[in-house]
Formats: structure tokens, sequence, C-alpha cells
């Protein structure tokens, strides 16, 4: 009799590990409530966003900086891939032949 009870409970444990056996457990309570919203430091503060620190001001500079220069670059691929554009249409057009 003791044999066959530990053998049911040795395998109803093994059967409770496998994943299609067990039952999924109710969720937990910090599951259901929402995640926190952290807010920056520099608002609790009593300073606002915008006002930033030194490194956020440097960090806001280089990025225009950056985007100014990009967009230079692109405005001169765009003329340059207009022109080449141009030429093949040039090369190809029964029109322009030399």
């Amino acid at each position: 009799m003791v044999p066959r009870t530990v053998l049911i409970i040795v395998g109803l444990g093994i059967l409770t590990t496998v994943t299609g056996c067990a039952v999924a457990p109710s969720p937990s309570p910090s599951a259901l409530t929402p995640p926190r919203v952290y807010t920056h430091d520099a608002t609790s503060q009593g300073q606002s966003y915008r006002g930033g620190s030194h490194y956020e001001k440097k960090m806001d500079e280089e990025e225009r900086e950056y985007r100014s220069k990009r967009s230079a670059q692109e405005r001169e691929q765009e003329l340059k891939y207009q022109q080449w554009e141009q030429e093949r249409e040039h090369e190809r057009d029964p029109r322009w032949e030399r």
C-alpha cells in the first residue's frame, strides 16, 4: 500500500512539472497593476525639463548641428542624383543623340 501511494505522489509530481499537464498559476497582483511612470529627475527638483542640465543642452546643440549637416548632405546627394537621372534620360532619348 505504501509503495503504491508513493508511486502515485511521485507520478503526480512529475506530471505537474510538465508544462502541458500543469495548471497555469493565477496572475500575481503585481502583474495586474499598471506600470509606474517615472518622471525626469529635473522635474522633481523644481526645474522644467527644457531647462535641463548643461549636458542636455550640449547634446541638443550637437544633435541640431548633426541634423543640419546631414540635411545639407542629403540635399546635395539628391541634387547629384537628379542630375544623373537627367543625363541618363538624355542618353536614352533619341532626340539628344550626338
